[in-house]
């Protein structure tokens, strides 16, 4: 690298992200990294009213979008939250339900197997009753005899 006789190299330390931060910056000013540090400090040490006019624009600028950014951020987490909610509720409401079927499938099977018992038809006692139906008449059946 080679440097004019008149200057001289100043190492600067910084992160990754503080480098690229730099760079971004720059880019965004049409701007090379080393004249957007020198302007930034010579513009500090020299107060120039112009260019610290200018500062101020670009910093009530960027607080303005910080502060959109940051509202947009809250009513985000706020939707969040209310979604989140919401599916806790439908869980809920689903488990309810589901119980709910439970039971009913339960007392279901109880009926079955109740009537099931109870019913003549299904009963060990069938075979007896039918030889009983086919030895007597018609008569006697009805008359019960």
């Amino acid at each position: 690298m080679f440097l004019s006789d008149n200057r001289v190299q100043i190492i600067v330390r910084a992160t990754k992200e503080e480098k690229e931060k730099l760079k971004e910056i720059a880019k965004s000013k049409k701007k090379s990294m080393n004249q957007l540090i020198l302007d930034s400090v010579i513009n500090i040490d020299n107060d120039s009213t112009d260019d610290s006019a200018e500062n101020i624009k670009d910093s009530s600028v960027d607080s303005t979008i910080i502060n959109i950014f940051k509202d947009q951020l809250e009513s985000k987490d706020k939707q969040i939250d209310k979604l989140q909610n919401l599916l806790d509720q439908q869980q809920q409401l689903s488990l309810q339900t589901n119980k709910h079927i439970e039971q009913l499938q339960f007392q279901l099977s109880n009926e079955t197997i109740e009537q099931s018992t109870n019913n003549p038809l299904v009963n060990d006692d069938f075979e007896d009753t039918s030889e009983d139906f086919e030895k007597k008449g018609f008569l006697s059946r009805f008359f019960k005899k």
